[in-house]
């Protein structure tokens, strides 16, 4: 998260219990803990966040990320109290100590998408800002994901796929070179009991 040396140290995790946790080191607190919303069962195994520390990606062992506005929660990670946010602001019945744990209605899905092979853990990603083909020194926002596919894939920072590296060329200025010009629909996962009514369906 924001790397400024006069904000306090900001560190997001992933789990292997699926949840995404974020902790304020400067002062050993946890700041947000919830479910990442990836199905049942499947871990996250990476997590990444842009400059400002307002869009997260996460990876799961499956393939699939997805891609979140931490807005709300890098706010509340930076401040010195929860208060400033008001009675409403994360979860009501999680606490620690006097502080509210921020949850799951703070961080908003921006999308969820297979963005590798069925099964192919996504082992890392990464944001990075290039220049947008604009006035000169406009830059904008984008992260690679990588998985045991072997495949290498660029992503906009609202979740438009670039290209894959090897088999796609493109120019990240160039929109029309892209793979997708449309991002991918928000949305959490299924439920598990919704997953077996349609298994049993089949």
């Amino acid at each position: 998260l924001p790397k400024d040396k006069a904000t306090p140290a900001v560190v997001a995790a992933s789990y292997a219990d699926g949840h995404a946790r974020v902790w304020n080191v400067s002062e050993g607190r946890l700041v947000a803990d919830f479910h990442a919303g990836h199905r049942d069962g499947e871990s996250v195994m990476t997590i990444a966040a842009d400059a400002d520390g307002e869009k997260v990606v996460t990876g799961d062992a499956v393939g699939r990320v997805k891609l979140w506005d931490f807005s709300r929660i890098t706010r509340a990670a930076l401040a010195e109290t929860f208060d400033a946010f008001g009675q409403d602001a994360g979860s009501p019945n999680k606490h620690v100590g006097n502080r509210r744990v921020m949850g799951r209605d703070d961080a908003m899905c921006v999308g969820y998408w297979q963005a590798h092979a069925v099964g192919a853990c996504v082992s890392a990603c990464q944001f990075f800002r290039a220049p947008a083909g604009g006035a000169p020194g406009e830059t904008r926002g984008f992260f690679v994901t990588c998985g045991q596919d072997a495949v290498v894939s660029v992503w906009t920072d609202d979740g438009r796929h670039v290209g894959r590296f090897g088999s796609d060329r493109w120019r990240l200025h160039d929109e029309s070179s892209w793979l997708s010009t449309a991002p991918p629909s928000g949305g959490d996962v299924v439920a598990p009991a919704e997953e077996e009514a349609e298994a049993e369906e089949e």
